[in-house]
């Protein structure tokens, strides 16, 4: 009887450990926030970063904006709420990034490398379409994508 309850106990033992260390199953695919900008005919999806600025931009979509040239290398337009800048990622990148410039409140995207400079936060990069920023005109649409 004894070693029954003995056998008992390490059973129900083991059983929570087993449970306690389970992981969630959830796909981790469907963390990942997504952003689609689009002019009347051309399509950019950026996969965002786990920073705060990537997070406040993602929770005001969608919105349109005019989008503009600016430098030689980017496109920007104004968000209608300032971004959160709070630990933003900072540095240098590469053609289909997607970036805050925190001091004038514009999010850039870029269409060729481009330096770290003080404000500018890193947001994501392109996953298809990068090609296309160059040429986005007019009004956009930015809104979350799947």
């Amino acid at each position: 009887m004894k070693n029954r309850r003995i056998a008992a106990l390490f059973l129900i033992a083991m059983l929570l450990v087993g449970l306690s260390s389970c992981k969630n199953t959830k796909d981790a695919s469907s963390d990942v926030l997504k952003v689609s900008v689009s002019d009347k005919s051309r399509t950019v999806v950026f996969v965002l970063n786990d920073s705060a600025p990537a997070k406040s931009f993602y929770n005001m979509l969608p919105f349109d904006v005019a989008v503009g040239d600016f430098l030689a290398n980017e496109k920007i337009f104004y968000p209608p709420q300032k971004v959160d800048g709070t630990d933003g990622i900072t540095g240098g990148g590469d053609a289909g990034d997607l970036a805050l410039f925190y001091p004038w409140g514009n999010i850039v995207m870029y269409y060729g490398t481009f330096d770290s400079y003080p404000g500018l936060y890193l947001l994501g990069t392109a996953e298809s379409g990068a090609e296309h920023i160059k040429n986005l005109t007019g009004t956009i649409h930015v809104e979350r994508a799947k």
